[in-house]
């Protein structure tokens, strides 16, 4: 790719967001940003060329959404876009990696298997989402990074006590304890998994061994004084990519 600007990078007004953390608006996440789009849309031309008449009758929706989705779009040559994504792996290969693999199971998923469920969800995809849940995936970085802000920017430099709820592998959590973990007084992590709980605390205690840890499950969907949360327990509240799996209230 050169040393050279991107030009469509170079064309964005990037004063508004300047003073949020750097990697949220980079050039690096740009280019990244750009081949996951192309690389999306040669999966569901693929996907709607071969496999666009053998789609089960609930699942004709997310066919049309593909379709809609290609409206109007050319996607990118085949060459240019392998050589870009070899290029920004270094960068995303958590999310390369999960897109490759939800387009592999997704012809059977329109079918009507249920099969590639599992394959995505079961206990073998588990260090797939492990690589993608984590602050060397540059678009989940970023998007960690804009929450620890945010939560440190409303903190206002006081002592804290800090609930974090679906912490997942820890990254979220990583990202913000870089900021405040010096005025740290308790961290309480948890989730509703016990795999996420363990990878989570492991990371969490090699990267901050002298911070206030406590690592438990808690689930969004149950009363939370029941669980040991009374009301205004803790001084901030953080979660990142967890309020849209809980039950509407």
């Amino acid at each position: 790719m050169g040393d050279s600007v991107h030009p469509g990078y170079a064309s964005l007004d990037l004063a508004p967001f300047r003073h949020l953390p750097a990697l949220a608006w980079s050039e690096d996440l740009y280019r990244v940003d750009e081949a996951l789009t192309d690389l999306v849309d040669r999966h569901a031309a693929r996907l709607l060329a071969e496999h666009g008449g053998g789609v089960a009758p609930d699942r004709r929706e997310p066919a049309l959404r593909l379709a809609a989705r290609l409206a109007g779009r050319t996607p990118a040559g085949s060459d240019d876009l392998d050589a870009r994504i070899a290029a920004l792996r270094h960068l995303a290969a958590g999310t390369f990696d999960l897109v490759e693999r939800a387009a592999a199971v997704y012809p059977a998923w329109l079918r009507g298997d249920p099969g590639p469920e599992a394959a995505l969800l079961g206990p073998g995809a588990a260090g797939l989402w492990e690589r993608y849940f984590s602050n060397d995936n540059l678009p989940y970085a970023a998007v960690n990074g804009i929450a620890a802000f945010a939560a440190d920017r409303r903190a206002a430099g006081r002592p804290l006590s800090v609930l974090e709820v679906g912490g997942g592998c820890g990254s979220a959590a990583e990202a913000l304890l870089e900021r405040i973990a010096s005025r740290l007084v308790e961290y309480r992590f948890t989730d509703v998994q016990p795999w996420f709980l363990r990878r989570g605390e492991d990371l969490l205690r090699r990267r901050f061994p002298g911070v206030p840890l406590s690592v438990g499950r808690l689930d969004l969907d149950r009363d939370l004084g029941e669980q040991g949360v009374g009301p205004a327990s803790f001084d901030l509240v953080h979660a990142v990519n967890t309020l849209h799996v809980a039950r509407p209230v």
